[in-house]
């Protein structure tokens, strides 16, 4: 009898394999132990491994089939996986009496009962209990057949109910038979079964005459908790069967975290690693574990490990972080955390897996030989999206030929390229890797396809890293030495580190480069977050972020993450009051920023980066401050008061019109209004779809939308919505831009335009005030020019409303206007009065000329998912006159009733006659007061917020928060008070 083990994962399946195939031809018997769910599974890679025989003496099985077919006996498993087995199989069938009735949300609450009775133990009162509340439902009438198929399945086991009673018939018949002298059991998921049911396996003890063990060497199992993790059962197997068997071999994977864990680890001797992981799984507190780990990797580096060798995975212990760093520094390591996400589940991540797995086969001979021809050939040749996605990006064999001194690989690689011509058919394989990968629609469409014609494709592909595998034969190459060639020629381009895998905590140096300084510029002067949506704000060039190295991924904490890994890029003393994305010309993005000859006299150049303190936070300006001396404290503060010198911002009223958001972004603050409207930084030139051509797109559509409503009686909104869109589509990528991330916004973009086109055709249907104006111009060539009178000059209002409805009562024409916000947009009050949001002000007394004007109204054109009804997100928020006919004319409910409750309809927004005329004046005096502060050429970074339900404040989403230096604790808010209408009254 021999044993395998293995764990689940299909990394060492291959290995393991091999071995099985060679005893299934000597002859032997093979039973594969798996986990009842993998059963499937199992079987189709084993008919695979072994040629697709029909297998006789080749059996993949459960714990409960091989009960079944050992004892005779008709018998149920009724441990945890065989009990979850059990309630599946009676869910299906009470799910199939009624499957017909297609009703969602009961299936749903279906499903959910059935999944609390499973995860409670399947205790039968609490089922019961479910189905006398729910009486008389359908629901409960699909319960009760649940639990009629449940106990019928339970009847027929009724003989081995008990476990324990049924696990130890077996392991008696076990210890008193021979029958499976002639037999490998290959046992996977070992981890996964229960007590008995381990105690049960290992009673083949008896008659076992070899062991074949494959370590499982991830971080996950040198880390996991608990008593039977896979490190903690392999050193239990081993002692068992040590002084029994007459081989124990060990079998390592050849998975990337396999080959990175051999740096510390030999599989020479097996006591060592064992020793080893003890070590590291023992301890009873996580603390623990990480300072015996900080303990190991000291040994290791005395030993002569070099720290650009070494690598340890703790996917589990990532939110660790102050004890990793606390650890580290004890033992004298010096480490950066960078945390990447790389799933092995996504088919870039399963190649560049697989590519890992091949290069360590090859022999130092060939190596670089290898590296250039079919990585270059094959990737540079497509390099496009799929290479600006892969961390194979930073395997680019050009920089290995540049250690290539003689020559000789140059002639080496038409020799090596024609052998694998000949031999492997590699034009046609790569062929087939090319369509696997590199086109994105042939990715949507394996999505699509059958689990079955994926895993052929996955087999081809495989099948190509075996054929060059064996073809270049030799003796594994050491991955200590792949490192060091692979850093030597990623350091060649500045890159200064292997692509990591998964979430790693590296220990190794970081090279410096001018785009790793820009990299930090931009993720290291803000205290806050960055936002998901400042990936694509201009901030790296697509060039640089390919040389960095970085995946920008969309969840907030991952920008976190790199912004601490990039602490290290800096060199000490550098002076860093550069902002983020602030480029002097489009080409020009690692160069100095223009913006930096306008701001030399203003920010600090004091504040340089130091080491992070040892505790986990994250960097804000405070953290510097607080190292400096009281003279370096009063020389910052005099040059942080040279924000208020007028010379600095001459010419901040650059022209003699302005437009209702040019005052907003100066009352907000004045140095963002200076930074945005005349310094003007750059976007980067390479960004395609961005915030401003969504607004743009909705903006038209609606405009669109309103106009052939109005002026065609047969107007189709189906038909426009898709006129639309095509034509949008062909002007947008006319100019070039086409890529996934575009294509997968403007597919949003097309299904948010037809709710919210549908919202508003609901809309108008049942209101009395119709469309009349779209984008209506006002000031310079508009309908009517407003003019404000400064100190130095006369001021033209300017801009456009983007719709104006119109109701006739009585002869007279009133007005209401609509302004659509593609964001969160709520009317407030102080907001206005604070000159934060004076929009629909302006719009309001703009229109008055024209009509009279009756409200004003923002209308989110976006819809929000939460607690509210979708519909009702897109509505108005806004004020109107305290007009009881008014009131009920703007919208009636579904109900066919008049709404009588809105967002604007509360008393604070109900705006009288007389309070109409007052805010006319109130607006003129506040406006030229503004303009006349603006003449000034005040440009003070002003951290404001006004008291009131949101504590709005001016800073929570300005993009220049690193560039003034004021949004930290040491510069408390300007607090504002919430005003009412009659504060305006008493201004007036």
């Amino acid at each position: 009898m021999e044993i395998l083990f293995s764990p689940v994962e299909k990394t060492g399946r291959k290995v393991l394999f091999d071995i099985l195939k060679d005893k299934y031809d000597q002859g032997f018997d093979i039973i594969c132990f798996v986990p009842q769910q993998y059963t499937v599974e199992m079987e189709k890679v084993l008919f695979n491994v072994l040629e697709e025989e029909v297998l006789i003496r080749a059996k993949v099985m459960s714990l409960l089939s091989f009960a079944r077919d050992f004892l005779g006996k008709s018998v149920l498993d009724m441990g945890p996986m065989g009990k979850t087995f059990l309630v599946r199989r009676a869910f299906e069938r009470g799910m199939g009496l009624y499957r017909q009735d297609n009703e969602e949300s009961l299936e749903e609450r279906f499903v959910s009962s059935i999944n609390e009775f499973i995860h409670r133990g399947g205790r039968r009162e609490e089922l019961i209990k479910t189905i006398a509340e729910k009486e008389n439902t359908l629901l409960s009438k699909k319960l009760k057949d649940f639990l009629q198929v449940y106990d019928l399945y339970l009847e027929k086991s009724q003989n081995y109910r008990d476990e324990q009673s049924l696990y130890m018939e077996i392991i008696q018949k076990l210890k008193d038979s021979a029958a499976y002298e002639n037999t490998v059991f290959f046992i996977s998921g070992f981890h996964t079964f229960s007590p008995l049911e381990k105690e049960m396996i290992l009673q083949l003890d008896k008659s076992c005459k070899k062991l074949y063990l494959l370590l499982p060497m991830t971080g996950k199992a040198m880390l996991q908790k608990g008593k039977y993790t896979p490190f903690y059962l392999s050193y239990k197997i081993y002692d068992r069967f040590k002084k029994q068997v007459e081989e124990v071999h060990w079998v390592s994977e050849n998975s990337p975290r396999a080959l990175l864990a051999q740096n510390l680890f030999s599989y020479e001797n097996p006591s060592e690693v064992m020793d080893y992981s003890i070590r590291l799984l023992l301890p009873a507190t996580v603390e623990e574990e990480v300072e015996m780990s900080a303990i190991l990797l000291r040994k290791k580096w005395e030993e002569g490990v070099s720290f650009s060798e070494m690598a340890v995975n703790v996917t589990d212990l990532m939110v660790y972080e102050p004890l990793i760093r606390r650890s580290f520094t004890e033992q004298g390591l010096p480490f950066y955390i960078h945390k990447r996400r790389l799933l092995k589940d996504t088919l870039l991540g399963r190649f560049f897996f697989a590519g890992i797995q091949m290069l360590s086969q090859l022999t130092e001979e060939n190596l670089m030989t290898f590296l250039h021809q079919p990585f270059v050939d094959f990737f540079e040749e497509y390099r496009g999206e799929f290479a600006k996605k892969s961390a194979l990006r930073n395997l680019s064999g050009k920089a290995l030929l540049q250690l290539d001194e003689s020559g000789i690989l140059e002639k080496e690689i038409g020799i090596f390229y024609e052998k694998l011509q000949q031999e492997l058919k590699v034009k046609e394989q790569i062929r087939i890797l090319y369509e696997f990968f590199a086109k994105e629609e042939r990715i949507e469409k394996l999505r699509e396809r059958k689990e079955e014609d994926f895993d052929q494709e996955w087999r081809l592909f495989t099948g190509l890293l075996d054929e060059i595998v064996s073809f270049t034969g030799g003796e594994k190459m050491p991955f200590r030495q792949l490192a060091k060639d692979l850093l030597k020629g990623i350091a060649q381009n500045s890159l200064g580190m292997l692509p990591p895998q998964g979430e790693e905590i590296v220990i190794s140096g970081m090279a410096r480069s001018n785009t790793g300084a820009k990299i930090q510029c931009i993720l290291g002067l803000t205290e806050e977050r960055l936002r998901p949506k400042d990936r694509e704000r201009g901030l790296l060039t697509w060039k640089e972020v390919e040389e960095s190295g970085l995946s920008f991924a969309l969840e907030e904490e991952d920008y976190f993450e790199q912004k601490i890994a990039f602490y290290r890029l800096f060199l000490e003393g550098e002076e860093l009051y550069l902002g983020a994305g602030l480029d002097g010309g489009k080409e020009n993005h690692a160069g100095l920023p223009s913006v930096m000859e306008n701001l030399m006299e203003i920010l600090p150049k004091d504040r340089i980066f130091e080491e992070l303190p040892e505790e986990y936070k994250q960097y804000s300006y405070k953290n510097v401050l607080l190292r400096l001396t009281p003279e370096e404290r009063e020389k910052i503060s005099k040059k942080q008061k040279a924000f208020r010198k007028t010379q600095l911002s001459e010419g901040i009223l650059l022209e003699k019109s302005l437009s209702p958001t040019a005052i907003e972004d100066y009352c907000r603050c004045p140095y963002a209004y200076y930074v945005k409207r005349i310094l003007r930084p750059e976007e980067n030139s390479d960004l395609a779809l961005n915030p401003l051509d969504i607004g743009n797109c909705i903006h038209d559509l609606l405009k669109g939308f309103t106009e052939n409503r109005r002026e065609n009686p047969s107007f189709s909104r189906e038909k426009y919505h898709r006129a639309f869109f095509k034509n949008w589509r062909e002007k947008f990528f006319s100019s070039g831009k086409n890529s996934s991330r575009d294509q997968f916004f403007i597919q949003s973009l097309e299904r948010e335009g037809e709710f919210l086109m549908q919202r508003l055709e609901e809309m108008l249907k049942n209101t009395k005030f119709q469309p009349a104006h779209e984008e209506l111009p006002f000031g310079y060539g508009g309908k009517k020019q407003w003019t404000i009178q400064g100190q130095k000059g006369e001021y033209v209002l300017t801009g456009r409303i983007d719709r104006v409805d119109l109701w006739e009562r009585k002869g007279e024409k009133l007005a209401i206007v609509i302004d659509y916000k593609t964001g969160n947009k709520n009317f407030s009050l102080s907001s206005m009065y604070y000159g934060w949001d004076v929009q629909l002000l302006l719009y309001l007394h703009v229109i008055q000329e024209l009509y009279r004007g009756v409200g004003a109204f923002y209308l989110p054109v976006k819809k929000k998912y939460g607690k509210e009804k979708v519909e009702d997100t897109v509505r108005y928020t806004g004020f109107a006159l305290d007009d009881e006919e008014v009131f009920l004319a703007i919208e009636k409910e579904r109900n066919g009733n008049w709404k009588d409750k809105y967002t604007w309809n509360k008393s604070k927004n109900k705006i009288t006659r007389l309070k109409m005329e007052d805010l006319k004046k109130w607006t003129e005096k506040s406006l030229i007061r503004w303009v006349e502060k603006m003449e000034k050429g005040l440009i003070p970074p002003e951290k404001k917020r006004i008291i009131g339900k949101s504590q709005a404040t001016s800073c929570t989403y300005c993009p220049y928060k690193g560039l003034c230096g004021f949004y930290d604790e040491n510069n408390p808010y300007i607090t504002l008070e919430s005003v009412t209408w009659e504060d305006i009254d008493e201004t007036v």
